[in-house]
């Protein structure tokens, strides 16, 4: 695998604001995070957790060109939290919402990185995204638990 794959590179297609519910998502994983049931709640990464989009890539593209070694994952979105509020009644009440948006990697000055069915599953706070922002810890481990419960190996790491 020298090559992006003609699929991942972006060749100036839009951002696609709507994605298809029905579509699968993949992500990567180490061996280390696989059990004999399936993954362990350190395969999912918040917030910003990468994945590619099914509509557009098939699942060992989210192994190139470095990762060939690693496990793939499968999950949709219907398979994402409900809203999730903390802090009920409180001044500081905040709800998380968990979205997947489509995410391109493009214009880099190295076409072999690029990947044009990026996306990633972002956490909401009130609404809005904010790279970075924290997030509630307890949030994060519930969120992480229900994916696992949903999540299945599509590529076993080697």
């Amino acid at each position: 695998m020298s090559e992006t794959p003609e699929h991942l590179l972006c060749q100036g297609r839009a951002v696609i604001n709507e994605l298809d519910t029905e579509q699968p998502f993949y992500f990567r994983f180490v061996d280390e995070h696989r059990e004999a049931e399936g993954i362990t709640v350190d395969a999912i990464r918040v917030p910003d957790f990468s994945v590619n989009c099914g509509q557009l890539s098939e699942p060992k593209d989210v192994l190139f060109p470095t990762y060939l070694n690693l496990g793939v994952g499968q999950f949709y979105i219907v398979d994402l939290p409900e809203p999730v509020r903390t802090g009920i009644g409180c001044k500081n009440e905040v709800e998380y919402t968990f979205i997947a948006q489509h995410d391109p990697v493009c214009d880099t000055e190295d076409r072999s990185r690029e990947n044009y069915a990026h996306a990633e599953i972002r956490f909401l706070r009130n609404g809005v995204y904010k790279r970075g922002s924290s997030i509630n810890s307890k949030v994060k481990f519930d969120f992480r638990v229900h994916m696992v419960e949903r999540v299945t190996t599509v590529i076993t790491p080697s």
